[in-house]
């Protein structure tokens, strides 16, 4: 998760949803590349 999106979703007032959402993302990526 870079900076940019950290600061995104600081703006979106919505940081912990959307973590998780980054956090889901990242798992589903790490999958694909086993």
């Amino acid at each position: 998760m870079t900076i940019d999106e950290i600061y995104h979703c600081i703006q979106d007032s919505n940081i912990g949803r959307c973590l998780i959402e980054q956090n889901l993302i990242n798992e589903v990526l790490k999958s694909e590349f086993d």
